[in-house]
C-alpha cells in the first residue's frame, strides 16, 4: 500500500517535470547526418594561379530531412558539415594541376563561411576528402537557397574542362 502511495505522486511529479522543463527537450534531441547533397560544376581551362572554380546557387531541403527523421525545423539547434568530398568526373583527369581548393557557403544575409579545404599534391587522385570546419551553418542551410563557392589555386595551367562533383553531408541536431 505504501508503495502505491509513493508511486502515484512520484509519477505525477515526474510527468509534470517532463512536460514543462527545457532539460527534457535536450534529452530527446534528434541527431543525424543528412543524405549527400551533390553539386556538379565545371572548371574551365585557366592559367596557373588563384581562381574561382564555381559559384552555384543551391536549394536547401533541410526541412524535409528533419521531418523524415521525426523532428521539426522550428527546433533546429545546429548544423555542421560531417563530410565534404570533391570528385573529378572527367575521364583521364586528376587533381594534379590543383594546389589548393576551398569551399564556402553563404546567403544574401549571411557572409561566406569556409566549410572545407584541401592542400593537394600531384599524385593522381580523382577524389579528395576535404578537411571540414565545425562552424555552425544553421542560418545558411535553413534558408531556402544558399550559395556554394569553390575557389583554389592551380599549380600549373589547366588545359581542359574538368567536370567535378562536390558531395556534402551535414550533421543536424534538432
Amino acid at each position: 500500500m505504501k508503495k502505491k502511495l509513493f508511486v502515484i505522486p512520484f509519477t505525477l511529479i515526474l510527468a509534470g517535470l517532463l512536460n514543462s522543463c527545457e532539460w527534457f527537450d535536450n534529452l530527446v534531441d534528434i541527431s543525424f547526418d543528412t543524405e549527400y547533397t551533390n553539386i556538379d560544376f565545371t572548371v574551365y581551362p585557366a592559367e596557373a594561379g588563384d581562381h574561382v572554380f564555381a559559384d552555384i546557387l543551391t536549394q536547401s531541403d533541410i526541412e524535409d530531412e528533419i521531418e523524415e527523421h521525426g523532428g521539426d525545423a522550428v527546433d533546429l539547434d545546429d548544423i555542421t558539415v560531417s563530410e565534404a568530398v570533391l570528385i573529378i568526373q572527367t575521364a583521364g583527369v586528376t587533381f594534379d594541376p590543383f594546389e589548393r581548393i576551398e569551399v564556402y557557403v553563404s546567403t544574401i544575409d549571411v557572409p561566406e563561411v569556409l566549410i572545407g579545404s584541401a592542400s593537394l599534391n600531384p599524385n593522381g587522385l580523382v577524389e579528395v576528402t576535404l578537411d571540414v570546419s565545425d562552424e555552425s551553418l544553421v542560418e545558411i542551410i535553413e534558408a531556402d537557397e544558399y550559395n556554394v563557392r569553390v575557389i583554389g589555386t592551380l599549380a600549373e595551367e589547366l588545359t581542359t574542362e574538368v567536370d567535378m562533383r562536390l558531395r556534402v553531408s551535414y550533421h543536424v541536431i534538432v
